[in-house]
């Protein structure tokens, strides 16, 4: 290992690798909360709903969305462990 003039810390040997399941999920999640934005209509003369009914449906959906992408860009990193 080599040490950074800068702060004094360990530099890691090789860079941290992408968790792909933690990347799709972000994707994922993205393209939900995308198209939570533009289902508020649909919602409603689909089901039948008032604005506030619907709208709660589609608040609820963007809340799984955002908690999806903070859950995914936690997990988004993997430490590579050699030997």
């Amino acid at each position: 290992m080599t040490m950074n003039q800068n702060d004094g810390e360990k530099e890691p040997l090789a860079p941290e690798s992408l968790n792909q399941q933690a990347l799709i999920g972000l994707i994922l999640s993205v393209i939900i909360g995308v198209g939570g934005l533009f289902a508020l209509p649909a919602i409603q003369v689909l089901f039948q709903l008032q604005f506030f009914p619907a709208f709660t449906i589609v608040l609820v959906i963007e809340l799984i969305a955002t908690a999806g992408v903070v859950i995914s860009m936690f997990r988004l990193h993997q430490q590579q462990h050699f030997g």
